[in-house]
């Protein structure tokens, strides 16, 4: 038996036919009679007339066959035929009540199969049930219990309702019947209707046959309805929330009311109503509700071969799809159209569409676009879902169309049956999401999800094609993005919208991979990149915002709200933005607890500052203190993140985020280093450290212009004061200080010599000791050495206070095996010692033992020039002699392996002419300090 993955030849109607007569052992073939007059004009003969068939009408079990050159109208039910093969042209009748009913339905060589059309669609009812028993059944690779289609026509109009889902406009409460949407409806009684859930999802982590019990989604039947009013027969429950919210000044309200806009553009609406959805159709295309579908869920499909096939899909309901467990047979699936076999593309799919229509009660999938492009998929419902929603399956699929659709439900099948890793509750990155897509070529706009067991909406962009398409010359992970508009993602199991894990193999495999658009698609190099835009999104009541890897984002028009965890995370490069956004903590939805076995809610974690955080209102953020998570990151709170500060000592990066509003929202809990946090020891695996100050120019924690700290001896100074904090009281931990401060990091041991340290990769023990006027330590500093840290163990740095006076030691280092030799060779950077007052005394850790040949300061990395960059450092008689010099000497304290010199910008500030006001080399003006014997 071929497997759907598999190439597949040209379809045989006749080898169609002798399987199925072999297995149906006494079925009768039955062809049509041959028409007297070529297809373009033969006439339309009636399914019910004998002599349609020669005289006898097609009986149960047969396998009929409609020729070339024939047509004929479905005027009356079938009997339940073994197979229908059609290569003429078979129509239902669009005024009557029609079931078809056959093991599967093969269209090709030119065939067609129609109900209604685009200017007559279908009045009365057309339906197709695919009752195939024989589950090895295999028409030439499509398997059966299908509609399979290769050089074929499906061209099906029912008649939608106008508007297919919709919002509610005012609460719906538990035990209700009664349900007011925001625009009047031409649904009718007995239709059946889906109610989205509006809270958290319960708990990803619980069973699975527990998450599949849950009935977040409600599915009912209406009793009533007049315009925007329904009546359901039975009650809702649970609450569903139905109102519009609005930033004000005063925080989120229920009405509009006044609002100091950050920006004319910026977002002021928060949109948490359920979404409701009518699933009934008037031509639907079931699988019969019997033993192999209840016990192995065999449900009917679509497959779509041969980019000739043509495929016109309006308002149609698929119930009872999708084959569990077996590839290729999903409720609607376009199979390689637009690639050969060896990678060439052939083209888009011109004129393929589905709209309007519903796919609900799916063990498999619910719309597959695999190896096809140009594909539309406008306005649908898919509900109740195992495995991904909308799925773009090889990551080759382009200028596709997905907009205007609805995906409530999805949950991940049982590991025995995924096809993919990624479709798992294990895989690492959140389980089956709504919407799964691998290629960023594609327009997707004003889409919906709740109630995914994973993710709402998940972009996985490989850095290759996978499976039967791996020999497309592409790379996914660097073509630019498609519109990403105005996508909604609530009540999810894990993040609203992810941006990572893409695929690395065909077994659906993942890797953490920042997606990196160039120009033309080309790897990316640093020189050719380029920005793409992810607009008006909408996260909320998801476990986790919006998660992100990739390289320079403009995230703009945001709405985040409710949200377990933070609202944006992630990995992005210097210069991305998130703008005009409204982010909120806890808005008026509040009817929830929060969760306590989670960390607490924060804005933005703006990962070391690469993101631009500008003109946003932020809304409801308390500064709740953290949660020490299992691996031991101390996790913030508040409007913006300070626990991914880890690159510099001193932190200013808040440069770039001017303008935003802070409503009923701390700015954010200054988040604890590990050798701070409660119940640290030195035996610790987590030995790395945060940035000590943080400049603070908006004045989100204090006044403008001064520094947030961490309260610790070692960092306050005169004129700090304790950050302010909203409630509960007694959770502020840092300190508003005038500064500035400078940071010391960037070491580097003993290069060329035994016991080099690496560049970048400084792991050693670090120990900072600030004097004061009398040489007694007012605090200490000490990140332990970070071998055997779990992660992040070359972040080792510390903020030092003007004017300072601070003694730093190595006290892990060896060289040559021996514990008492002090390192002979150093180097260190120091970040935003930028005034000709400032200025700090600094003891190096330096063998006693070596007469260096030179101390030089420079910021020109190569020291390559003494004079404009490079300063070189005279030796003096005495430490004082030092302090009171201008920066030009240093002093050794042999006995105590010790250097002294005095930091200073004496002579360092030619080469920062010109440079970009705003960037980095502007905000630190880092310069560095080197000791070579």
């Amino acid at each position: 038996m071929r497997k759907a993955d598999q190439p597949l030849r040209q379809a045989n109607p006749w080898r169609a036919i002798g399987v199925m007569a072999a297995s149906a052992l006494m079925a009768t073939v039955v062809s049509a009679a041959p028409s007297a007059a070529p297809s373009t004009a033969a006439p339309v003969e009636r399914w019910s007339n004998p002599g349609t068939w020669g005289g006898n009408k097609p009986g149960p079990g047969a396998n009929v066959l409609i020729p070339r050159g024939k047509r004929v109208l479905l005027d009356e039910d079938t009997a339940a035929l073994a197979g229908l093969t059609i290569e003429g042209e078979l129509a239902f009748v669009p005024e009557g009540r029609i079931e078809l009913q056959a093991d599967y339905v093969m269209i090709h060589a030119g065939g067609a199969l129609r109900a209604g059309s685009a200017s007559r669609p279908v009045t009365g009812s057309a339906t197709i049930t695919l009752r195939g028993a024989n589950v090895d059944q295999d028409i030439d690779g499509m398997g059966t219990r299908g509609i399979l289609l290769m050089n074929g026509t499906l061209d099906l109009h029912g008649t939608p309702p106008r508007v297919p889902w919709t919002r509610l406009a005012a609460h719906a409460a538990a035990g209700s019947k009664r349900l007011t949407l925001d625009r009047a409806v031409d649904w009718k009684a007995g239709d059946q209707i889906v109610v989205a859930p509006t809270e958290w999802y319960p708990n990803p982590n619980a069973p699975q046959d527990e998450q599949d019990a849950w009935a977040l989604t409600e599915r009912l039947k209406l009793a009533s309805v007049n315009a925007a009013e329904l009546t359901t027969t039975r009650a809702l429950g649970q609450f569903h929330w139905g109102r519009m919210q609005y930033a004000t000044d005063k925080g989120m309200r229920l009405t509009p009311g006044r609002f100091t806009k950050p920006h004319p553009d910026a977002v002021d609406e928060l949109d948490e109503r359920a979404e409701v959805g009518n699933l009934s159709r008037n031509i639907v295309i079931q699988a019969p509700n019997d033993e192999l579908w209840r016990n192995t869920g065999f449900g009917a499909h679509v497959m779509v071969m041969d980019r000739a096939s043509a495929v016109q899909i309006d308002g149609v309901e698929f119930r009872r799809v999708g084959q569990a467990g077996r590839v290729g047979r999903y409720p609607m699936h376009w199979h390689l159209l637009s690639y050969d076999a060896a990678g060439n593309e052939l083209g888009d799919a011109a004129g393929h569409v589905i709209r309007n229509s519903t796919i609900w009660d799916s063990r498999q999938r619910c719309i597959v676009i695999h190896g096809s492009n140009g594909i539309q998929v406008r306005n649908n419902i898919c509900y109740d879902i195992r495995g991904h929603g909308i799925f773009l399956e090889d990551a080759v699929e382009r200028r596709n169309v997905i907009t205007g659709n609805l995906v409530l439900k999805v949950r991940s099948p049982s590991d025995a049956l995924a096809l993919s890793q990624h479709e798992r509750r294990d895989n690492g990155c959140g389980a089956s999401a709504g919407y799964w897509l691998t290629n960023p070529d594609n327009t997707v706009r004003h889409n919906a999800v709740a109630d995914a067991q994973g993710n709402g909406f998940w972009l996985s962009y490989p850095r290759r094609p996978v499976k039967q398409n791996i020999n497309v010359p592409i790379r996914p992970n660097n073509l630019p993005h498609g519109a990403f508009e105005n996508n909604a993602s609530r009540a999810n199991g894990n993040a609203g919208l992810m941006l990572e894990c893409a695929m690395i193999d065909d077994a659906g495999n993942l890797e953490l991979l920042s997606y990196a658009p160039t120009i033309d698609g080309s790897e990316y190099d640093y020189t050719n990149g380029v920005r793409f835009t992810l607009k008006g999104i909408t996260t909320a009541k998801n476990r986790g915002g919006y998660v992100n890897r990739t390289i320079t984002p403009d995230y703009l028009q945001w709405a985040a709200a409710d949200n377990i965890g933070r609202a944006f995370s992630g990995s992005v490069h210097i210069g991305s933005t998130l703008q005009r956004s409204l982010i909120v903590g806890r808005s008026l939805n509040n009817r929830q607890a929060y969760p306590a076995d989670v960390g607490p809610q924060l804005g933005v974690a703006s990962y070391h500052s690469q993101m631009d955080i500008a003109q946003n209102t932020f809304v409801g953020f308390d500064n709740r203190g953290y949660l020490l998570t299992s691996n031991g990151w101390d996790s913030s709170s508040g409007a913006f993140g300070t626990d991914d500060y880890y690159v510099r000592a001193v932190e200013k990066g808040f440069w770039r985020n001017p303008g935003n509003r802070l409503l009923q929202a701390d700015p954010g809990y200054r988040a604890l280093p590990p050798h701070l946090q409660p119940g640290y020891t030195a035996a610790s695996n987590n030995n790395w450290t945060l940035a000590g100050a943080i400049w603070d120019p908006q004045g989100y924690w204090g006044a403008a212009g001064r520094y947030s700290v961490l309260d610790v001896p070692f960092l306050a100074t005169a004129g700090c004061v304790p950050l302010t904090s909203t409630v509960p009281a007694g959770i502020a931990n840092g300190l508003s200080c005038p500064g500035p401060y400078y940071g010391v990091g960037g070491f580097e041991l003993n290069r060329g010599l035994p016991g080099a340290t690496q560049p970048y990769l400084f792991m050693e023990t670090i120990e900072a000791t600030r004097l004061d006027a009398a040489d007694q330590e007012i605090g200490r500093w000490r990140v332990e050495q970070g071998y055997t840290s779990t992660f992040l163990g070359n972040m080792r740095h510390f903020a030092a206070v003007k004017g300072g006076s601070y003694v730093l030691r190595f006290p892990s280092f060896p060289e040559a095996g021996s514990t008492k030799e002090a390192p002979r060779w150093v180097s260190m950077t120091i970040d935003n010692l930028l005034g000709k007052a400032d200025s700090m005394m600094l003891a190096v850790h330096y063998s006693g033992a070596v007469t260096p040949s030179r101390v030089v300061v420079s910021t020109n990395p190569d020291y390559a020039v003494l004079g404009v960059d490079t300063r070189a450092l005279s030796p003096a008689a005495s430490r004082a002699e030092v302090a009171a010099g201008a920066g030009d000497r240093y002093w050794r304290d042999v006995a105590a392996d010790l250097l002294w010199v005095k930091l200073t910008r004496l002579g360092l500030d030619a080469p920062w002419i010109g440079v970009e006001p705003g960037s980095d080399a502007d905000l630190y003006r880092a310069y560095r300090l080197r000791i070579e014997p």
